[in-house]
């Protein structure tokens, strides 16, 4: 076994021992690891209704009445769980295609590969970063993709994972329409890395009411420490969903323009 085959062994087998301490129900159940031709593998439970990218696409209109209303609570409510843990579990890869569907109405956090337990004494993270650009906040893009030279400023990957989230309540109330789908990959790099920009949100029949878009805008703060925790990003939605008046000022004929917007 190489070096390098030895260092993956261990990465593996320290996902799983992660996975094995997590019982949540909207987390994907881990049931154990299999060796099959020299070929580790995750035995997880199988989500029938596939990725919430998946479930939008066959299910045409993604009314809020329906679904992002459920799947939004319970989005926000197991990442509250999973960064409240002793050590915090941050993900760093939220996104449509790891949130999956059991049962046509209940969201599991999955492919959890890319999580880590940030140690409570130590806030911050550095090292390796992994995710995708469309869903990754603008700290991460300037570590990945920062000068040879230049050495890696710390983040704190549980504000990166309420970044994420904000962008899939985007993605939901749009009807899957995923942030910056009119750009290249290396183009959202650019406009979110050195312009800090965000997408425009839709006003135009209510597609995103206003107090909620109000909380994506927090969400997705250019300063991650603007953006709230899980816990209170929860306790937000949940007042914004009894609010019938707008929290921000808008033109209702226009987008709400969020670039350099905290």
């Amino acid at each position: 076994m190489s070096q390098m085959r030895a260092e993956e062994v261990n990465e593996f087998i320290r996902e799983a021992q992660m996975l094995a301490k997590l019982r949540h129900p909207n987390v994907c159940t881990f049931y154990g690891i299999g060796v099959r031709e020299n070929t580790l593998y995750l035995i997880q439970e199988l989500c029938d209704s596939g990725s919430l990218r998946d479930f939008v696409s066959k299910k045409g209109a993604f009314t809020v009445e329906a679904h992002a209303v459920t799947f939004t609570r319970q989005l926000f409510s197991t990442m509250a769980y999973l960064h409240l843990r002793v050590p915090p579990v941050i993900h760093r890869d939220i996104k449509p295609d790891n949130l999956l569907i059991s049962g046509g109405s209940v969201l599991k956090i999955g492919d959890l590969g890319t999580s880590r337990e940030q140690g409570a004494a130590i806030e911050m993270m550095t090292g390796n970063v992994t995710g995708t650009v469309h869903y990754m906040p603008p700290e991460a893009l300037r570590h990945v993709y920062r000068k040879r030279d230049e050495a890696p400023k710390k983040m704190d990957g549980k504000k990166w994972d309420v970044y994420s989230c904000g962008m899939c309540v985007y993605f939901m109330y749009l009807d899957g329409v995923d942030p910056f789908s009119e750009y290249t990959g290396m183009t959202v790099v650019r406009k979110v890395k050195d312009e800090d920009a965000r997408p425009d949100i839709p006003i135009v029949g209510l597609t995103l009411p206003a107090a909620i878009a109000a909380l994506v805008q927090k969400m997705w703060a250019p300063d991650p420490t603007a953006r709230p925790t899980m816990r209170r990003a929860l306790d937000f939605y949940n007042a914004a969903l009894k609010s019938s008046s707008a929290v921000i000022s808008i033109d209702a004929k226009t987008s709400i323009k969020t670039t350099n917007d905290t």
